[in-house]
């Protein structure tokens, strides 16, 4: 499962590549990623590709957003734009001038998850409002 964690922490995958690779069917990967991570794989793929943007936003200050939207692999600004504010509440701008000048890609793959389990919490709360 840790391949998994980390292969959707470096790139976006499709669950049912992914799972050809680890030798499951598409739902068994699923469940078991639910199971040792928290909540389905598809989660942890967005809010890692967020982290992506910050990581790069923060080394490249001066580079267009839609630049960076597509180097962190979204398909355009708008996408970025999109799941930002579903994620963060905020826009890519304004995330992008409050975040300290520091990596946001975890050294490890747990540091990933515990950050996404964070976004989980909160969008639980969110929903339960």
């Amino acid at each position: 499962m840790q391949h998994a964690v980390a292969s959707l922490r470096v790139a976006d995958h499709r669950i049912d590549r992914l799972a050809d690779r680890t030798g499951l069917s598409a739902r068994q990967l699923q469940r078991r990623f639910v199971r040792h991570v928290g909540y389905p794989p598809s989660r942890f793929a967005r809010v890692a590709r967020l982290q992506r943007f910050l990581h790069l936003a923060t080394l490249e200050s001066d580079e267009h957003l839609a630049d960076l939207a597509a180097r962190s692999g979204y398909a355009d600004q708008s996408h970025l734009v999109r799941e930002c504010r579903s994620i963060t509440g905020l826009t890519p701008s304004r995330l992008r001038s409050i975040a300290p000048a520091t990596s946001y890609a975890p050294t490890r793959v747990d540091d990933g998850v515990r950050s996404v389990q964070a976004e989980h919490r909160r969008g639980a709360r969110r929903s339960a409002a």
